[in-house]
């Protein structure tokens, strides 16, 4: 027997006992027509009515009836519209409403005539209330000759107080339970919307990949906190006029938007320079004074590269961002660190112009400090990043980028972004 079903004995169970089945019932991860089968056939067999119907008021222009004992098809267009008219004249108030409430309506009379029933049939109407007050729906029951349940205490309308109080419990459970699925699926809406504008949000701030002729382009992006997937980790790259491939790697202090917005702001200072022809010596210092004059609390590490395809030179700069991994094609890897002040403290810029040629199997990875701090030792991080880089340089950059991440987080704890390029 599954734990939501009415047990089946020689003996019809009470009321109460029947309402112990409506936790696991009502409130389990039953879809919501089981919830509502249930609800209608428990509702039965604890008044022992000779109908039992559920009439959604909610969802949609036409939702069908639950129904048991009657026709479905009977219900939706003779005792739906009379529900509608009682429910509009003031009847959605907790408890119950007894057949003398709808017996005054034809389409109900013509309802219980269609399920065999006499005129004066015993009628129970009980509206299933959400927490704002309005109506989810509401059961019906009528007919029948009820069995005792417990002491019989008959009350106006031909049903015990037993069975009307018990009806009006699993209403109550009903309510709260169709409450929560509308939570649930409204935290589910705002969820895809949240993860619509974030997505939108990602593909704003990605420049387009660059076509540079003998050049193979990669990048992997992992946040800190998977509920908020902007960072102050960004990167930009682009072909400049002369041909020469620009490439810069951003770490701004700060989480989410705010750090996103930030990060935004240096690249796109590092990319006006470098269209502009600043010499690589001042690129750094430049940068900060425009975005520091906007925002002087802004704090960010940067490593800004400059690739001639026509000879394989590489010119970098930086600003107290980690050194770069040069990795051979036979695996071999060494580290290129570019000196220099982080953006947002005194003196920022460049110390210097690193400059080197790689061969067209050579792969330059840069990258920020989440992928070498994961283990809070920035020296045994930055040698499993090196061992990954030199077991990964026959890959693709797309998937060496992508690899990179993989591995030097596998098994620690995300504490920061973290970007290879």
């Amino acid at each position: 027997m599954a734990e939501t079903d009415v047990p089946a004995t020689s003996v019809q169970p009470s009321a109460l006992e029947l309402l112990a089945y409506a936790a696991p019932a009502v409130h389990g991860p039953c879809s919501v027509t089981e919830k509502l089968d249930w609800v209608v056939a428990t509702a039965r067999v604890m008044t022992g009515a000779s109908l039992a119907v559920y009439l959604d008021l909610r969802s949609g222009a036409n939702p069908a009836a639950t129904v048991s004992g009657a026709e479905a098809a009977d219900a939706d267009r003779f005792a739906r519209p009379a529900v509608r008219s009682l429910l509009d004249s003031g009847g959605a108030t907790p408890g119950v409403r007894r057949g003398e409430d709808l017996l005054g309506d034809p389409r109900y009379l013509s309802f219980v005539h269609r399920a065999g029933l006499a005129d004066d049939a015993p009628s129970l109407f009980v509206p299933v209330l959400g927490a704002d007050g309005f109506p989810h729906g509401a059961l019906l029951l009528a007919g029948g000759t009820p069995d005792a349940l417990g002491p019989a205490t008959v009350v106006p309308g031909g049903f015990e107080a037993e069975q009307e109080a018990a009806v009006v419990a699993l209403a109550s459970h009903l309510g709260v339970a169709l409450d929560n699925l509308e939570t649930v699926t409204r935290l589910t809406e705002l969820q895809a919307a949240q993860r619509q504008v974030v997505h939108q949000l990602q593909e704003a701030v990605r420049p387009p990949m660059p076509s540079v002729e003998g050049v193979e382009l990669g990048v992997h992006y992992l946040p800190a906190d998977p509920g908020a997937p902007t960072g102050g980790d960004l990167y930009d790259w682009l072909a400049l006029p002369d041909g020469d491939l620009h490439i810069a790697v951003v770490d701004v202090m700060g989480k989410g938007v705010a750090a996103t917005k930030d990060a935004v702001g240096v690249t796109h200072a590092l990319r006006l320079l470098a269209l502009d022809g600043c010499i690589m010596d001042h690129l750094v210092a430049r940068a900060g004074a425009l975005v520091t004059a906007q925002n002087p609390d802004l704090v960010a590490t940067v490593l800004v590269l400059r690739y001639r395809p026509g000879d394989g030179t590489v010119s970098m700069v930086g600003g107290g961002h980690p050194p770069a991994l040069v990795v051979s094609g036979s695996g071999d890897v060494r580290l290129v660190s570019a000196p220099g002040v982080a953006i947002g403290w005194p003196g920022a810029g460049s110390s210097e112009v690193v400059s080197f040629v790689v061969d067209r199997r050579d792969t330059v990875v840069l990258y920020t400090d989440g992928l070498i701090e994961s283990t809070k030792d920035i020296i045994v991080g930055l040698e499993a990043l090196t061992t990954a880089a030199a077991q990964t340089a026959q890959y693709p950059a797309t998937h060496l980028a992508r690899a990179l991440v993989q591995r030097a987080l596998a098994g620690a704890q995300r504490r920061d972004d973290s970007l290879a390029l």
